[in-house]
């Protein structure tokens, strides 16, 4: 007894049973969900509110100070401008003790100073206050070259070299220093030094701090400073000194609203931010350093107040939210009595025996609810009358199911249920009932199935489309699948329907192949073609002819229309033609001139022949191809043939022009200018010989020197000539052994200076394909330098080898001897430049020129390699470089490599 009163008791909380129940736990739940929704909003909105405060606040005293550094920085070094602007700091005037002792008033009458000096153009110290730092050299800073033009401020930085001479930083470590750089000018307004000042780091800092905690407001906050690579300057401990990695600051840096960001250290803070470089203009030609500043205040505060507030809302929605409980329940039950009525009358009417009419109910109520169990009572024999229907039309179906030419088969929970005998002899079954059972997905390949089946096997549902299916016995074929769903006894259902495609789409990829294939020949070979009907006169054509009438996408049109396309004179040849061709069955080939709708005109050709039936022309049919570029080719090459003879006439005429130019200036140096070098050679040497006891010691050294320099003119003279008529004459293509060559011009080296003890090594076998007698002067040019250069070494070591690279043959002569400073390598190749003076080794300054234009001349490569005491190696190839591939980066090689 106990236990059904207490089931009772449950059906009545039960949602599952009672409606009731239902409406108490839906408007329940509604009412909480509101509530939780309205104390959300209520604490966002809030918090957005405080957020807004709180960020217009920092904000504004983060602009102070942005402002106030801004200025501080300038400030000093507008007094260090203030303090170079007498004259006398680089000419001279000012002596070093007055620059120190004006470098000394300018750090006592300035806080923050630590160390001042006058650094000249190539960074070294010349005077400075104290003794630090007299021995660096700041030419190696970024920011010099920027200084020696205009104001610079340096970034922070911990000087380690002054680690002894200043005081650690308050929170330990080294000294931090920002330097302060202005360039001095001299009385002609040129700049000739550098003032540079070390400004403590501590006084920023102070001040900054300082100024955060006179505003009340943002006492509590934390004020951040960091450089362009994110390192803290100014911070709390836990930051101080490390690196900020926070992505997110770019949404709070120069925006005006503030943002909660969760902060390395552990912490969630409303953020501000602003660049330092973006204060304003404060002075001119002074670039601000790309610091960023930071505030920010504990978001715990700022949420206190908005979490009360949501509290409160929270608790006022769940009283309502109860309330809304208890009337649901009252009401429900209210509601609920005539539907009670209702259900045991329908489940009387669903115990009656199908195929029978149903007691009549008797008299109702006269209310809705008696309307409604009388509608049900009719709905029942509506029903039972609609299932002898069905029954009837299962009967037919099933006829034509058994008796259709396709397979169809019925799938339910991913097997096959029902199958007609032409299912049977697609699958390749001896009969239907063979199919019956069978799992859908051994049937049916996996990419015929959608994998969201309703049976327990997953991929159990076949997909409408073509697809590929194997018969029991292998066999490959191919079925057009139709599916349609339906219910039978409650649980769903499919009705499949396959039809065998397999000749079918043979012939059609056949068919398609074929079409591609020649729409593709079409297109490549700019072919189409063309079909004219003899009654009525329409023409239809392939894409490639349409496209080269300018008319894409038609396919057929009236044959007087196609012939507007083309020129009169063509229009009048193609009607004869065609004509023709119907009347005495004549093929034609003509070369017509298109003119198109945009107004292009194009020249194409056409082939045409009259095809027959039962001896009677039906139709024309024709191919037709544009030859436009091929006419305009064959134009465009007998210009150009035309031009290219005219242009070779004419600079071989401007090549002779100059050649005879060049003999006329060769013999002007080589007659004209020598007659007065010769002269005053001639004449110092006899005033030495005649009156050299009456000149004193002066006078002689200087008739030697006129001498030394005539004979110095005649020998540029020389070098000239030879550098003018080195790479004259006609270029000849020989294999040279350069092995050999070298070898000989060694052992001609090794004979002029027999006291001289020079390792050298040739590697066998080098070759060059060029003109003998340069690559003859390139290598003595070569192996002469390489030999002089070598004279201060101990010992000499010369190494004449073959290298592959870029795909070409080079021949490297490497030495170790004085070499030259890279820097200066674009003077190689030039005229009398010369990288060493005169006294340490004699020379012109032409080898290296001639080896330059013997080089170009084949179309070669040089290239050169040296280091000051080192050696060099000078490397060439008489190999023109390989074209390169079209759409690849042009490179141009430097001369000296």
């Amino acid at each position: 007894m106990m236990e059904s009163t207490l089931g009772k008791l449950l059906s009545l909380w039960d949602p599952r049973r009672n409606v009731r129940a239902r409406f108490a736990l839906v408007f329940g739940l509604t009412g909480v969900l509101l509530a939780v929704a309205a104390a959300t909003a209520v604490f966002r909105f809030e918090m957005q509110q405080l957020e807004m405060r709180v960020g217009q606040i920092a904000r504004l005293q983060l602009q102070q100070m942005q402002r106030s550094l801004a200025l501080r920085l300038v400030g000093h070094l507008q007094e260090m401008e203030r303090a170079t602007s007498l004259p006398g700091w680089v000419d001279g005037t000012l002596s070093d003790l007055d620059i120190r002792v004006a470098l000394e008033q300018l750090k006592l009458s300035q806080s923050g100073f630590v160390w001042l000096g006058l650094v000249d153009q190539d960074g070294q110290v010349r005077v400075s206050t104290g003794e630090l730092q007299r021995l660096v050299d700041f030419s190696a800073r970024p920011w010099f070259q920027l200084a020696r033009r205009q104001p610079v401020i340096g970034n922070v930085y911990l000087s380690d070299s002054l680690r002894y001479q200043l005081p650690p930083h308050p929170e330990g470590g080294l000294p931090r220093l920002l330097d302060l750089a202005i360039p001095v000018y001299d009385s002609n307004g040129q700049p000739g030094a550098v003032l540079i000042a070390h400004l403590g780091w501590e006084l920023i800092e102070a001040d900054s701090k300082a100024m955060l905690g006179a505003d009340t407001q943002t006492a509590a906050a934390d004020l951040v400073v960091t450089d362009a690579l994110g390192q803290v300057w100014i911070g709390p401990p836990p930051l101080n000194g490390q690196r900020l990695v926070m992505p997110e600051l770019d949404e709070v840096i120069d925006r005006p609203a503030s943002v909660t960001l969760a902060w390395p250290d552990g912490s969630e803070h409303v953020s501000v931010g602003l660049h330092l470089n973006r204060a304003g203009p404060v002075l001119e030609r002074v670039d601000l350093p790309d610091w960023t500043l930071l505030l920010r205040q504990d978001a715990r505060g700022v949420r206190l107040h908005a979490t009360e507030l949501q509290q409160r809302v929270l608790a006022l929605g769940l009283g309502w939210a109860l309330m809304f409980a208890v009337l649901s329940w009252w009401l429900a039950g209210r509601l609920s009595r005539p539907i009670v009525a209702l259900a045991r009358t329908a489940r009387q009417l669903q115990n009656d025996t199908p195929g029978q009419r149903s007691a009549d109910p008797g008299p109702q109520r006269p209310d809705e609810l008696g309307q409604l169990t009388s509608a049900l009572h009719q709905l029942h024999e509506r029903t039972r009358d609609q299932m002898q229907q069905r029954e009837e039309m299962a009967q037919r179906y099933l006829a034509l199911f058994e008796e259709s030419p396709d397979a169809v088969c019925v799938h339910q929970d991913g097997r096959v249920v029902l199958a007609n005998r032409a299912c049977a002899a697609l699958f390749g079954a001896g009969e239907a009932r063979a199919l019956i059972g069978r799992p859908v997905h051994t049937l049916h390949p996996p990419e015929a199935l959608d994998g969201s089946g309703d049976g327990p096997v997953t991929g159990t549902r076949v997909r409408p489309g073509l697809h590929t299916l194997r018969r029991l016995d292998g066999e490959a074929r191919e079925v057009e699948v139709t599916v349609s769903a339906f219910f039978d006894r409650g649980q769903r259902a499919h009705h499949v329907v396959m039809r065998d495609v397999t000749v079918q789409r043979l012939i059609e990829r056949d068919l398609l192949a074929l079409h591609r294939l020649l729409e593709r020949t079409s297109a490549l070979a700019h072919v189409g073609g063309w079909a004219c009907e003899r009654e009525p006169r329409q023409v239809t054509w392939t894409e490639e002819t349409a496209r080269i009438h300018g008319q894409p996408g038609r396919s057929a049109l009236p044959a007087d229309e196609a012939l507007l396309a083309y020129d009169p004179a063509s229009r009048s040849a193609l009607t004869a033609a065609i004509e023709r061709g119907f009347g005495q069955q004549e093929a034609w080939d003509l070369i017509l001139t298109l003119q198109r709708g945009d107004g292009t005109t194009r020249s194409v050709r056409m082939q045409g022949l009259p095809v027959q039936e039962r001896g009677r022309v039906v139709r024309l049919e024709a191919a037709l191809q544009d030859v436009t570029e091929l006419r305009e080719a064959e134009d465009a090459v007998r210009a150009l043939n035309a031009a290219l003879e005219e242009r070779v006439q004419a600079r071989t005429a401007e090549l002779t022009a100059a050649n005879a130019e060049l003999d006329s200036f060769a013999y002007a140096v080589s007659h004209d200018l020598r007659a007065p070098l010769r002269a005053m050679s001639g004449f110092s040497r006899s005033l030495i010989e005649d009156q050299g006891p009456r000149l004193d010691d002066e006078g002689r050294d200087d008739l030697q020197q006129i001498i030394l320099a005539s004979q110095r003119m005649a020998e540029l003279i020389d070098g000239l000539l030879a550098l003018s008529r080195i790479t004259r004459g006609d270029l000849r293509h020989d294999e040279v052994d350069v092995s050999q060559m070298a070898t000989r011009l060694l052992e001609e080296l090794q004979r002029t200076e027999p006291g001289r003890q020079v390792q050298w090594q040739i590697d066998p076998g080098l070759s060059q394909c060029g003109d003998r007698r340069m690559l003859d002067a390139l290598m003595r040019n070569l192996l002469g330098n390489a030999w002089k250069y070598t004279a201060r070494s101990t010992p000499a070591r010369l190494h004449v080898q073959g290298l592959r690279q870029d795909g070409r043959d080079w021949i490297a002569i490497e030495d170790n001897g004085s070499g030259f400073d890279m820097k200066y390598a674009q003077r190689l190749g030039k005229p009398f430049q010369r990288l060493h003076r005169i006294d340490e080794f004699p020379g012109l300054g032409i080898g290296l020129a001639t080896v330059y234009r013997i080089v170009r001349r084949h179309g070669g490569d040089l290239q050169a390699r040296g280091e000051p005491g080192r050696g060099a190696r000078f490397m060439f190839t008489l190999t023109p470089a390989p074209v390169p591939a079209p759409g690849a980066d042009d490179h141009e090689d430097h001369p000296a490599g």
